[in-house]
């Protein structure tokens, strides 16, 4: 009776071996972690940095290279295009009615024969103006006599019609002025077939008033539309906004009859709005602060200011703008993280701050530990980080 409860003991026994064992490896896992590949040390160095500002005017533009030497920022472009349909009142008015006509005869004094081309304007005294129907030639004077006491001048008719449409033109008789030298012109008979018929029709007032009132309404949408567009950290300059209504007519056309009064904007418009990605800022205020350095060899740019640059006084270009670029940087101690890390590597807390205050420039340093049982910094320069505080107190 005394065989089950050996059994049963011996199996106690191997799970608690096979337990210990895995905590064991457990333990031995965690250790080797812990002091072999867990440790790191965070140096936070906080320098003393003086701020700079930077107020200058640049040229944007999207065919450009950013250049300090050129003043030159190359510009991103968002573009959109949208099909429109929008009626329009037409406020013109016009006389549709028929154009008077005559006759006229052209007598001409010279000794040549002279051509008076189609669509040559006569006016009369009181200011009417009629148009030539056809080329046609005047003959030369002749002298039946064979002499200048008998000039006869050469003579033709021809055919007239009003300049434009209405009964004002009706009954016009008399001479014309607006022919040649040498050449006058009467009517035959007074003129006739003049009628009034006032219309509306389109005025290229209209049709710029119209599409203003599209820009107008749509503008707000289209540009937050465009900004995300943009492609990165973009500083979207909205004063750069334009609208290409090049591609939309009207129907009917400028000076065309509106039925009902009514006209229609139909066609493409594009939008297109201009901004500069912020590394392009960043570059540029970069390069002019490193312009500003008493000595490269112990001072160095911490920060350019690219985060809350502005752009100021924006007048939009063909390809972008010009604009006045403001931004203010930091500048401080110029220190080595590659150095900073070697000569760090199994220093203590006291003996790496106590180093690195040395440092012209640096106010304070504060190293931090992972994990909290690490007292000091790993051998391995990859497991050390080095972050950098400005201090702009003085």
């Amino acid at each position: 009776h005394s065989f089950p409860t050996r059994r049963s003991s011996d199996c106690s026994f191997r799970k608690k071996l096979v337990l210990g064992i895995i905590g064991g490896i457990l333990l031995i896992i965690f250790l080797v972690w812990a002091f072999v590949f867990a440790p790191h040390a965070t140096i936070v160095i906080a320098a003393r940095t003086t701020s700079s500002s930077i107020n200058t005017d640049v040229t944007i533009a999207d065919n450009v290279s950013t250049s300090v030497d050129k003043a030159t920022l190359k510009a991103s472009v968002a573009t959109q295009s949208d099909d429109i349909s929008q009626e329009f009142t037409a406020t013109g008015t016009k006389n549709a009615g028929n154009k008077a006509n005559g006759s006229i005869e052209l007598s001409n004094e010279s000794l040549s024969s002279q051509t008076i081309a189609a669509g040559t304007k006569l006016t009369t005294s009181s200011g009417l103006v009629f148009v030539v129907d056809t080329d046609v030639t005047v003959p030369a004077a002749t002298f039946p006599c064979g002499n200048i006491s008998c000039a006869t001048p050469g003579q033709t008719n021809s055919n007239v019609t009003a300049d434009k449409s209405g009964a004002t033109y009706n009954a016009a008789s008399g001479n014309l002025n607006g022919a040649p030298n040498n050449v006058n012109a009467t009517f035959n008979d007074p003129t006739s077939g003049g009628t009034d018929k006032i219309v509306k029709v389109v005025t290229q007032a209209d049709v710029v008033k119209a599409k203003q009132t599209l820009v107008d309404k749509n503008t707000d949408d289209v540009k937050n539309e465009l900004k995300k567009e943009f492609k990165g950290d973009v500083i979207a300059l909205e004063d750069t906004f334009q609208a290409d209504y090049s591609k939309v007519v009207s129907a009917p056309a400028v000076n065309a009859e509106a039925t009902n009064g009514k006209a229609t904007l139909t066609g493409e418009v594009v939008y297109k709005m201009y901004g500069v990605d912020k590394s392009e800022v960043d570059e540029y205020l970069n390069k002019t602060l490193e312009a500003k350095l008493d000595s490269s060899e112990s001072q160095h740019v911490y920060e350019t200011g690219a985060s809350k640059a502005q752009f100021q006084d924006v007048t939009k270009t063909k390809n972008g703008a010009q604009a006045t670029l403001v931004a203010t940087g930091h500048i401080g101690p110029k220190i080595d993280e590659g150095t900073i890390k070697s000569e760090a590597r199994s220093k203590k807390f006291g003996d790496i701050q106590a180093d690195i205050q040395s440092i012209s420039g640096v106010k304070s340093v504060d190293v931090k530990f992972f994990p909290f049982w690490v007292s000091s910094v790993p051998n391995d320069v990859k497991k050390i980080s080095v972050e950098f505080k400005l201090d702009e107190s003085n």
